[in-house]
Parts: C-alpha cells; sequence; structure tokens
C-alpha cells in the first residue's frame, strides 16, 4: 500500500491556560498564532487548556479540553507546543480544583500526557519559554527527566534552564507589537480607553491584591508620588482578573482621593473590568509607561518600548518577573521593593529604552525562529518515558492534605460557583486593608 501524501496543512495545538482570567496567558494564544503563521501561512492553530473553557478575555475561541488520563487518544495535531508560563510546576487556582484521584491535575494535564505521546511516535511535542517558580524548584528530577521526553524544550529564563537542564529561549511575547499593524493599535486603544484618559497622556498604574498585601499604604503612597513628580494621570487598570485586580484597584481610586484629594481628579478607575486581551495590551500600549506587579504588563511595555517599573514579588531577583526580563536583555524596570516603584520609573524614563527593545525583540525572534525551523525540520527521536517518573510524578500530585488544608480548598470550590458572593468577600477584604 502506497504511503499516504504527506499533510500540505500542518495542524498545530497550542497548550496553555486559556481558560483563566489572567493577561499573560491569555496572550500566548495570539502572540504564539500570530507568530506561527508567519512561518506556516496555511495553517491550522487549535487551542487546548484542561478545562475547555475560553477565558472572558480571550477572543480566539474556542478551546478544546486536554485528555484527562494518560490512557486517552492523542489530539490529532502534527505539533503540540507548550505556550510558556509555569504550567510546568503549578497550576493557576489549581487550589481551587477538586479533581477525581483517577485523573491528571490541572497542571500535569498541560504538559505529561502531551510527552507521553511524542515518546510513543504520536503528536510531536514542543514546550517553548516555560518556567519553574524558584520556590518550586527543589525535587523537579522526574518533572525534568520526563519533560526532557518532549522533543524540544526551552525555558524563558536562566533560573528555570538551569532547574530544566535545558537552553533559554526569550518569551516571545516581546513581540507582541507586530501582532497588529500600529494604527490598528491605535483604535483599539481608541475604543477601549475610559472617560478621561487619553493616549499618551496616562501611566497604567497596577497591583494584584495578593502582591500588595502588607504594604497597600506603601503602594497608594508610590501612586501619589509618582503623579506629584510627573504631573500625569494613573490609570488603574486590571490586569490578573482571577486574583481581584478590578475591585482591588476601585477601592485603591477611593483610598488615594481620601490621603490626596488634591489627585483625586488624576486617578482614573475603570467602571469595566473583564475586557478583550488584546484591548488590555492596546491601553497599555497607548499610555506613558506602566508600573505593575504583572510580567507580561512590564513585557508588554517593553515590547512598545514604555517606561516600567515591575515589582516581582516574594520572587525578587531571582523571579520569574526579573529574570524574563533579563533574558530579554531588558535590565531597567525591575523594583525589588514597592518603596522603590516610582524611583524605578523614574530611571526607566531616562534609560534607552529603545535600545533595550530592539535587544529583546531580536533575542525573542531568534528563539522562536529556531522552534519553527525544529519543527520544519526531522522529528528527534525520543527515548520512553520511565514508568518510575511517571508513577512518582502522579504520586506527587496526589499527596493527601491535611484536614484543614482540604476544608480551606473545598470552600473555595464553592466559592467560585457563585462569583458574585467572592466578589463580595474580595470587596470587604480589600476595603478593610486599604481603609475606604
Amino acid at each position: 500500500m502506497a504511503e499516504p501524501a504527506p499533510r500540505s496543512t500542518p495542524r498545530f495545538g497550542l497548550i496553555g491556560t486559556f481558560d483563566v482570567e489572567n493577561y499573560g496567558d491569555c496572550l500566548f494564544a495570539h502572540v504564539y498564532a500570530h507568530l506561527l503563521r508567519g512561518h506556516f501561512p496555511e495553517a491550522e492553530i487549535k487551542l487546548y487548556s484542561p478545562f475547555a473553557r475560553a477565558a472572558e478575555i480571550l477572543d480566539f475561541a474556542p478551546v478544546h479540553a486536554l485528555p484527562a488520563t494518560l490512557g486517552e487518544r492523542p489530539i490529532a495535531a502534527d505539533a503540540l507546543i507548550q505556550t510558556g508560563g509555569e504550567t510546568l510546576a503549578v497550576g493557576h487556582s489549581s487550589g481551587t480544583y477538586l479533581l477525581p484521584d483517577k485523573t491528571l491535575s490541572h497542571y500535569l494535564r498541560m504538559w505529561l500526557a502531551p510527552t507521553v505521546w511524542n515518546g510513543r511516535g504520536a503528536a510531536r511535542f514542543f514546550a517553548h519559554g516555560v518556567g519553574v517558580p524558584p520556590t518550586l524548584a527543589q525535587g523537579l528530577g522526574p518533572t525534568a527527566r520526563v519533560l526532557h521526553s518532549a522533543e524540544r524544550v526551552r525555558a524563558r529564563d536562566a533560573v528555570s534552564a538551569q532547574h530544566l537542564g535545558c537552553e533559554v529561549a526569550v518569551d516571545p511575547v516581546f513581540l507582541l507589537a507586530d501582532v497588529l499593524a500600529a494604527d490598528q493599535w491605535q483604535e483599539r486603544a481608541r475604543r477601549a480607553l475610559p472617560a478621561g484618559a487619553r493616549p499618551g497622556d496616562y501611566i497604567v498604574c497596577h497591583i494584584s491584591p495578593p502582591y500588595a498585601e502588607g504594604q497597600d499604604a506603601v503602594w497608594l503612597e508610590q501612586v501619589i508620588a509618582l503623579l506629584r513628580r510627573t504631573g500625569g494621570t494613573a490609570l488603574l487598570l486590571p490586569v490578573c482578573h482571577f486574583l481581584g485586580d478590578h475591585a482591588y484597584l476601585q477601592l485603591a481610586a477611593k483610598a488615594i482621593a481620601r490621603r490626596a484629594p488634591d489627585l483625586a481628579g488624576r486617578v482614573i478607575a475603570p467602571e469595566a473590568n473583564l475586557r478583550p486581551v488584546l484591548d488590555t495590551a492596546a491601553i497599555i500600549a497607548a499610555s506613558a509607561g506602566v508600573v505593575t506587579s504583572s510580567l507580561h504588563a512590564a513585557v508588554t511595555a517593553a515590547a512598545f518600548g514604555l517606561p516600567l517599573a515591575v515589582y516581582p514579588g516574594r520572587g525578587g531577583a531571582h523571579g520569574k518577573h526579573s529574570q524574563t526580563l533579563l533574558a530579554a536583555g531588558v535590565t531597567d524596570g525591575i523594583a525589588l521593593t514597592i518603596g522603590d516603584l516610582d524611583n524605578t520609573f523614574a530611571a526607566s524614563q531616562a534609560s534607552d529604552r529603545l535600545a533595550q527593545t530592539s535587544i529583546a525583540r531580536q533575542r525573542a525572534k531568534e528563539g522562536f525562529d529556531a522552534l519553527c525551523a525544529a519543527i520544519s525540520g526531522d522529528a528527534r527521536t525520543t527515548g520512553p518515558v520511565a514508568e518510575a517518573d511517571l508513577a512518582e510524578l502522579i504520586r506527587l500530585d496526589r499527596v493527601a492534605m491535611t484536614p484543614a488544608a482540604s476544608a480551606r480548598r473545598a470552600l473555595r470550590r464553592i466559592a467560585h460557583r457563585f462569583p458574585h458572593l467572592r466578589a463580595a468577600r474580595l470587596r470587604h477584604s480589600f476595603a478593610r486593608r486599604l481603609a475606604v
């Protein structure tokens, strides 16, 4: 029997946490699809995530389900690509999911089954720009060994690369500006901007509540200092929606007005919460700079050559924010304390940002071009995954919780079924923290 003719239309499956309202994860879908079509114009591209639900901010649908067990039929694709993020070690909001013991967990679904299929000669699997949080880097032995059964693995930064034993590929979101033409970005911003915000006249100010906890007053004072120094306007823009950004920033605007009544008219807190992820990117692109705790809000600023100051939280100098920027050659804009945000932003304003953006773009392009070259080349044979490593990973993922931890997880899961109740609880907590 004659061999079937090779497919002229390559089929790609992009794997990520596309079912969570998180800016960076949802950006990956748009950036990867755009860049892949630059190399493979006729490509068929589908998205896959654990729960087959498109996040409300994702204007790229539908999203298909990742298989829940290793025994399920492999996805019909020529290549599956893990699109970055920390899903090699954790899954977003994993504590809110109570999955049956017989299924793979939220994070294992993201890469374990595709890796196994790759070793069995099914769909080829590539992990590009993935990361490992320093706090979870211990005990990665079986994780790294199983992952290296994938055809090609690249980490987003030097620290992750060291833990995983692989090379670095710079986050492709540094190429975000290429996804739309300049006039399309401007039009998106014009339509999405809230009343009172004019392109180029506002600074995006954002922090997610977990990053500010215990230092809420310090962050408020930094925004006030920024406004007094620059004479500009602060746009308090929600970015990481699943962390409660919108409710927190709405209350933060009131807290700033109480502390500095003369600045009340220069603080804008949009009423709209969820908006398409590319609209958020356009609002950032049209700003005069970004002060944030979001890695990909900072990457967006760097991609468009804007001043930035990002607070990396407990990750510090070795965490994902700092290391992802440094891997791209962006050396300015990292504030290791909340109290240094304004000074860091001022230093970024005075730096040669366009030169750093050029370096970041070139490094990101080189990494993605190499990924596409590997996809176009002959498949690399990988050895079978050791059953002992599989068993160890699944065992580690089923570690018994204490009764208290189990109860907390159950309560969080129930709360997520009633978003209005969860929102009310968050607002009460944030109001107490911000003293409003």
